[in-house]
Parts: C-alpha cells; sequence; structure tokens
C-alpha cells in the first residue's frame, strides 16, 4: 500500500490561460481530474493528499466533493515545489517504510503500469524515480555559448511519479529546511533534494511513458486530447 502526494499548487507562469492548468478542460474533464482519477482507481494507493494553492482551494474543494473517495486531505502549497512537497510529506503519520508517491497533477495522463512500477521498486529501493532515456543531444548552454555536450548514453528525461520510504525523503526535506540563504541548491524536483542532502540513497529509476507528458503550454492540452482518443480507440 502506498499514499499519494499529488502537487497541484503550480503557479502555470508558462501556460498563460485565463484558466489555471490544474482547472484546464481536457476530454470532458479537467487536468486535474484526470490525475486524481488515475490514483483513485489504483489498487495499491490507499490516500492521497492534494495539495493546492490558496486561490484553488475552494474550486478544488468542490471538485473532489464525494467522487474522490480517497482524497484524505486538501492542503495549501507553499511558495516553491519543494514547500509544497515539504507541506504534503509533514501531514503523513506513518512509519518510515511507507511508500509515498509524489506526482505532478500536470501530468495527467500518468499510466496504471508506470505507478505500479514505482510502487514495486519500493520494495528494494529507497527511492524511485520516473524516466525516459533522452533521445536528443543536450547541449549545456552559458551566456549563449555551448560549454559542453554531455554523453547523451548517460541523459535521461525525469518525469512523476517520484517515489520514496516516507522516513528517508523527510528526512532529506527536514536538511533543506535548515540551509541558509548562502546555500546555492535550488531543489527542481523531489529527487534533487534527496540526492543532494542523502547522496547515498539507492535512487532506482523505472521507464516512464511518451504519453506521459506535462501539461506546461496551452498547446499541450491538445497533444493530451490526441493521446486520450487514440487510448479509446
Amino acid at each position: 500500500m502506498a499514499t499519494a502526494v499529488l502537487l497541484a499548487a503550480g503557479s502555470g507562469e508558462r501556460f498563460s490561460g485565463e484558466t489555471s492548468k490544474q482547472m484546464a478542460h481536457l476530454a470532458g474533464s479537467t487536468v486535474l481530474e484526470y490525475s486524481l482519477n488515475a490514483f483513485e482507481k489504483n489498487q495499491e494507493i490507499q490516500t492521497i493528499v492534494l495539495v493546492t494553492s490558496q486561490s484553488l482551494i475552494s474550486d478544488v474543494k468542490q471538485l473532489v466533493g464525494q467522487k474522490f473517495k480517497k482524497v484524505s486531505q486538501i492542503i495549501q502549497g507553499g511558495a516553491t515545489r519543494s514547500d509544497s512537497s515539504s507541506a504534503a510529506l509533514n501531514t503523513i503519520v506513518a512509519g518510515p517504510q511507507e511508500k509515498v508517491l509524489i506526482h505532478d497533477a500536470a501530468r495527467p495522463l500518468v499510466s496504471q503500469g508506470i505507478i505500479n512500477s514505482c510502487i514495486n521498486a519500493l520494495d528494494h529501493n529507497e527511492a524511485v524515480v520516473t524516466a525516459l532515456p533522452s533521445t536528443d543531444t543536450i547541449l549545456e548552454v552559458e551566456e549563449g555559448n555551448v560549454i559542453s555536450v554531455p554523453k547523451r548514453e548517460y541523459l535521461w528525461r525525469a518525469q512523476t511519479p517520484q517515489g520514496f520510504q516516507l522516513g528517508v525523503i523527510k528526512n532529506a526535506y527536514e536538511l533543506l529546511g535548515r540551509v541558509t540563504d548562502d546555500d546555492e541548491f535550488v531543489p527542481t524536483d523531489d529527487c534533487s533534494v534527496l540526492l543532494h542532502f542523502s547522496p547515498k540513497s539507492r535512487l532506482a529509476v523505472v521507464y516512464g511513458s511518451e504519453t506521459n507528458i506535462k501539461i506546461t503550454y496551452p498547446a499541450d492540452l491538445s497533444l493530451a486530447e490526441t493521446f486520450i482518443h487514440l487510448n479509446t480507440l
């Protein structure tokens, strides 16, 4: 069994729509409902902690209603993604071996296979990240100039869910909370927090999917609808 943390507090600055991307319409529903459905119907997920922005709490509570029985808490997120993850983790009362999956609500097409793979990987690993090998050459650029070309065979594209044993990720976030303003570390996801503060932790990889896209720009909704349509044929 596992707990899911669903992050839906992002500002969506690049989405540039009148509606937040979490509440944007997607094939007859909303982006958030698709993400909630994925974890609601998974037999290994026991509870869902939903994190959203203050401005959306009322709308999200109305959306969840009695439809999503596994949502145990709806809480306000923080100023950053890591603040939101930390707030959610602090609400989970369980043993250190509890399995926790943290997922971006902006990835509405996460499959049951990916969720199950993450949960199963936590039987033998402290943490797991969903990812795909990079098919493009990646450039490291500084001030408009290429300064290095890393070997592509070592580069993967991270997705979510990212899964953790509760004690390990809670400890990493506690250490993050103690850093000073002089620390230059700026986490971009939960795995980066773990690797920074617990570099010896075992972080496994499970294969993601090209359909597990993140809704970042309005055009991504059209792509997601195409994937939904193809899946229902």
